[in-house]
Parts: C-alpha cells; sequence; structure tokens
C-alpha cells in the first residue's frame, strides 16, 4: 500500500539533507563531530545551523508535501472516472426516459446496460445501446 507522507522516508530525506550540509561546510563538520581543536560553538553558530537546517527541512518537506499533492490529485481524478462509470440501477425500463452510459435497467425478465446515453424511445434489445447483462432463468 502506497502512503502518502512516510516517517521513515521523511527521516531519511532529513538526515540526507543534514549529511550534505556537513560534507559542504569543513567548520561546521568539525563543530558538530566535537573535534580536537574546534572553537567552541558560539550562540550565532547554532543559530545559524539551525536556520540552515529549517531551511533545508522546509524544502524536504515542500518536495514531500508537493508530492502528495500530485498523488492526491491523481487519486481524485481516478475517483471521478470511477464515479462516472459506475453502474446505477434505474429500476424498470420507462420508454419516455434518457439513460446515461452506465444505467442499468430491467425489462423483458433480463438486465441491461445503457454503453451510451440514449434518447427516449431506444429500446433494449431493439437498439444498438444497450447490452444485455443478465437474465432471469424462470
Amino acid at each position: 500500500m502506497h502512503r502518502l507522507i512516510d516517517p521513515k522516508r521523511l527521516d531519511a530525506e532529513l538526515e540526507a539533507a543534514s549529511n550534505r550540509k556537513r560534507e559542504r561546510n569543513p567548520a561546521l563538520r568539525e563543530k558538530l563531530a566535537g573535534a580536537a581543536g574546534a572553537k567552541p560553538v558560539m550562540l550565532r553558530d547554532l543559530f545559524e545551523m539551525m536556520s540552515t537546517a529549517s531551511a533545508e527541512s522546509a524544502a524536504a518537506l515542500h518536495h514531500i508535501a508537493k508530492n502528495a499533492e500530485a498523488e492526491l490529485a491523481r487519486l481524485e481524478a481516478r475517483l471521478d472516472e470511477l464515479e462516472r462509470t459506475a453502474m446505477v440501477f434505474a429500476g424498470p425500463h420507462d420508454i419516455a426516459r434518457e439513460y446515461d452510459p452506465s444505467d442499468v435497467v430491467q425489462r423483458f425478465s433480463g438486465l441491461w446496460i445503457a454503453l451510451v446515453a440514449t434518447r427516449a424511445g431506444d429500446v433494449p434489445g431493439a437498439s444498438p445501446s444497450w447490452r444485455r447483462i443478465a437474465e432471469s432463468k424462470a
């Protein structure tokens, strides 16, 4: 099952962003690793590290949110498609009524589905707009 936001994937992306920052900045790498001879971490350094991490975290979250929005849009489009093509039982066939594609009616002891939008007067069995999908054995 596909999840929109996977916490493990988020953690991995955040860790990767943090590692990339450390690789680009040797002084930061030394400070974070507690290397011998490194200057003590100053408050402004902490603010810089936090703002960098926050910006990278925000970028990673933005990327995840963008992917989630795209997946949600895809799922909504699929749901619309399924709802449009869902069979709807419309009861006994009424010769004076127009039917939508996928409407199902009962006529002559059988069930018929409209293949296309029908006009009044299109009768199941006599019109190519209908296909029999079930027949009563009675």
